[in-house]
């Protein structure tokens, strides 16, 4: 059990760490690529969804 405790402190640890990593050297996105990026995720998403349907089928 503590070792399950130990690796949970160490994952929200390290993603604090990235968070604030990322907000103090990450640029703003522009308009543009941000609808770009938008539309490929939906469709990546809607992708993995059929292809959890269909394994759920099979």
């Amino acid at each position: 059990m503590s070792n399950l405790l130990i690796i949970i402190l160490v994952l929200f640890l390290s993603l604090f760490l990235l968070v604030t990593v990322a907000e103090k050297l990450g640029k703003p996105m522009e308009a543009a690529d941000s609808r770009r990026y938008s539309k490929i995720i939906v469709i990546l998403m809607g992708l993995l969804l059929l292809a959890g349907v269909f394994k759920s089928f099979m």
